[in-house]
């Protein structure tokens, strides 16, 4: 692996909280954390001099409510601002002026969307792997264009299992969530995969929109009590980076969902994680 450091230009009007949404050979696209940061998108050179910083936060219909997330099309000169707030993504160029805007699909929460080929988005159903009366498909290809879905990606499983968990009172009102920030869409080499917390097997989706096994867990997602969600997370030809997630939270404390693992890529592979192992079998498809 070679290592690059970039520092990055601060003065006042470059100042960050730098979280990299894209890094190519000729930018570096950043913006401030946190769901209520000011709006901020910096964009840099790869020396990591500023080049512009662009904001069009606000609730006008050019504008973006929030930041839940930007993706970026090189080839077009074209960023996504996923405003999920308001439901809807809108297209800017590189200097920040508004090209277009659509919103997500009707009864959808798009979180996280991700660039899939020139024509298409990659996205997943937010909501979809919290709520367990949800049962639709949690990805789909949609047009950059205007965001109708071009495919939906079916992937099943028996019961809905959700790695969330809610408090509600008498009357049914949520008053306590917590739910793990695992990533269920990761890019490898040039296709993603694709995790659904009730399904028993993580499947690979290719260039070309064919979808294939990539890993089967054993036992069941379905026989664990509580449940214990698998998510990879960096993968490499040698190393497949993975984290074990057991559904439990301590309200009071503020502390669960622990275990951090990783592993060689063998045919099969125990893990011995706090109390319990999980199988993995690898399912190679080269």
């Amino acid at each position: 692996m070679d290592v690059e450091y970039i520092p990055l230009e601060t003065n006042e009007e470059f100042v960050t909280s730098s979280l990299i949404r894209a890094i190519t050979e000729e930018i570096i696209i950043i913006h401030n954390r946190g769901r209520f940061a000011n709006g901020d998108i910096f964009i840099f050179d790869r020396s990591g001099k500023g080049v512009r910083k662009i904001n069009r936060k606000g609730q006008g219909g050019e504008e973006y409510m929030n930041i839940g997330g930007i993706t970026l099309d090189e080839q077009n000169g074209e960023i996504y601002v996923n405003s999920h707030w308001s439901r809807k993504i809108i297209v800017y160029d590189l200097f920040g002026n508004f090209k277009r805007s659509f919103p997500h699909k009707e009864g959808t929460f798009y979180f996280p969307i991700r660039h899939f080929n020139q024509d298409h988005l990659i996205v997943q159903d937010g909501e979809n792997t919290f709520y367990e009366e949800i049962k639709a498909n949690s990805f789909s290809i949609i047009s950059k264009q205007d965001g109708s879905v071009i495919m939906e990606i079916p992937i099943p499983f028996q019961e809905k299992k959700m790695p969330g968990i809610m408090v509600k009172d008498g009357d049914g009102n949520i008053i306590n969530d917590a739910a793990p920030y695992n990533p269920d869409l990761i890019p490898f080499r040039d296709s993603w995969i694709l995790v659904e917390p009730s399904s028993d097997t993580i499947y690979r989706l290719g260039t070309d929109y064919s979808l294939k096994p990539f890993i089967v867990k054993t036992p069941s997602i379905q026989s664990l009590d509580p449940e214990v969600f698998l998510y990879p997370s960096v993968l490499t030809d040698r190393y497949y980076f993975m984290q074990t997630v057991k559904k439990e939270f301590d309200f009071t404390t503020g502390t669960g969902y622990p275990g951090l693992i990783c592993s060689m890529t063998e045919k099969k592979i125990a893990y011995l994680n706090m109390s319990y192992i999980m199988m993995i079998s690898l399912i190679r498809n080269r």
